[in-house]
């Protein structure tokens, strides 16, 4: 190798002072060279005291801007004179910054890795005295950097940064990731400035589109992307593994996830679009779906009828009395492994129990019944631990709660998105499926319920939420949905098949 000029050994100098110089001059994993992304550069070199990032998952700021950093900072700084502390929302995501900075250090020359006077899983100490630690609660003297990893998900957030801040009251600086979740909460305060506060705060949004790990062309993404759909711009710049995910999760989950965009709270966990799409009217309208009965008598009547379908049939029944109605959804599975059709909706209001069971009875004594799906809540636990003494193969019983009704929408929103399910388009069933909201709790966590100030909670949805969870093990939400005008199958040749996302096909050419 040919020796450096003067003027480019300064160079290489001056670079490899900086922490991403430092960085990207010396490390070497898996056999290639550490190449962090413009803003990776940024998070290490920065001399800001107050960083935010709201950021998309995976696209390597635990990796290029935390451990980086403080890996780097170690070798660099004066001895005994640096201090990091990562904490996050658990030990063990915390304690995966260790095992990056582990990585950092193997890969450069054995002869020039600096010895250790402490090295565990939670905590290094250079023999220069520069140490890097993790901790649930930041505490200790400063100065230090404190590095607070997924902030929107930590149960006690605010207490962590209120800790956090006495660490650099002699010097040092707070830096702030996370995924966005709902705007309420410390992370969230930090990133509007609540109140007027966090004006010191450096805000910097990393969407997948600037990470060289997600995106196949950051440059040209930087200058399109945030311009497009977000299907478009990731069939267009997003990675193949990246485009697999993006099919495989709910939008606003993939925008939240990967497009740093908030949770909201007040928004419909369905749109009014996927709603029609499920509940067709005119010409497209489901043939076969009668409009909703109430009241004892008529319902028994309907059951009756249901007896001329020959498609399996799967019910949900969410148990009412006064303040709340009985709703009862019926849907037959037109193909084996197809699709659900509502076939019977029934609100039964005020109806004493004893009407109520017989109205179940009847729905479990059809020959074509597979499954139903009972809410084991308070008025439905005595019935529907009667029915399923009665029929135990027939009868699931099921509760509804907040831990509970995640899985049991998601399974129903797929369905709906792969369109495996239609329903008559009754207005208030239409109104019920909208009025559900994605709730995110004080604790970070998600469930589905209505507002507070709704007249109902939403039965109907549940009702049907619970026969298509009946159905689940029938049905495959991965394969794409088709929608049979004529809803029987033995006239599906005369009919025309429209797929969700807007093709047709003539099923006699198939």
């Amino acid at each position: 190798m040919d020796a450096l000029t003067p003027e480019r050994e300064t160079e290489t100098i001056k670079c490899l002072a900086r922490p991403s110089g430092f960085v990207q001059g010396l490390c070497n994993i898996g056999g290639e060279p550490v190449v962090l992304d413009p803003w990776q550069a940024d998070g290490c070199d920065t001399e800001r005291r107050f960083t935010i990032w709201n950021k998309a998952r995976q696209v390597g700021c635990s990796f290029g801007a935390f451990a980086a950093r403080a890996w780097a900072r170690c070798y660099l700084s004066a001895r005994s004179t640096y201090l990091a502390s990562f904490t996050s929302f658990n030990l063990e995501d915390a304690k995966e910054k260790i095992r990056y900075v582990n990585q950092l250090d193997k890969s450069i020359p054995r002869d020039a890795q600096m010895k250790r006077e402490v090295s565990t899983k939670t905590e290094i100490e250079f023999i220069n005295g520069n140490r890097i630690v993790t901790m649930f609660m930041p505490k200790g003297k400063g100065p230090a950097e404190v590095f607070i990893d997924e902030m929107a998900h930590m149960q006690e957030a605010r207490a962590i940064y209120q800790s956090a801040l006495p660490m650099i009251t002699r010097g040092g600086a707070i830096f702030v990731a996370s995924t966005p979740l709902a705007q309420h909460g410390t992370f969230a305060d930090i990133w509007n400035g609540a109140d007027g506060k966090f004006k010191k705060f450096k805000r910097i949004e990393i969407p997948w589109w600037v990470a060289s790990a997600l995106c196949v062309d950051v440059l040209g993404a930087a200058e399109e992307a945030p311009g497009m759909p977000t299907h478009e711009r990731v069939e267009r710049f997003g990675t193949d593994m990246l485009q697999d995910i993006v099919d495989n999760m709910f939008l606003e989950d993939f925008q939240t996830e990967y497009e740093c965009a908030w949770s909201d709270e007040s928004k419909a966990a369905i749109p009014w679009d996927l709603i029609e799409l499920c509940s067709p009217t005119g010409d497209r309208a489901v043939e076969q779906a009668a409009p909703p009965v109430r009241g004892y008598g008529l319902a028994l009547a309907a059951v009756s009828e249901l007896r001329r379908f020959n498609g399996g049939l799967y019910a949900g029944m969410d148990f009412g009395r006064k303040i709340d109605a009985t709703e009862v959804k019926v849907g037959e599975q037109i193909v084996k492994g197809g699709r659900i059709e509502e076939r019977l909706s029934v609100t039964l209001k005020n109806c004493p129990f004893q009407q109520q069971w017989a109205v179940l009875e009847r729905i479990c004594s059809l020959p074509q019944l597979r499954k139903i799906v009972l809410d084991h809540n308070g008025l439905g636990m005595p019935l529907s631990e009667q029915a399923k003494t009665e029929w135990p193969n027939r009868v699931v019983s099921q509760v509804l709660s907040r831990t509970t009704k995640p899985e049991i929408f998601n399974h129903c929103r797929a369905m709906m998105d792969k369109g495996l399910f239609a329903f008559y388009p009754d207005r208030d069933t239409r109104q019920q499926f909208h009025s559900i909201k994605k709730v995110v709790t004080f604790h970070g966590n998600i469930t589905y319920d209505v507002d507070r100030n709704e007249k109902h909670h939403a039965d109907k949805f549940w009702a049907a939420a619970l026969m298509l969870w009946g159905a689940a093990d029938s049905v495959s939400t991965r394969a794409p949905g088709i929608f049979v005008l004529s809803a029987r199958e033995p006239d599906v040749k005369d009919s025309e098949i429209v797929l969700t996302h807007g093709i047709t096909v003539d099923p006699r050419k198939n």
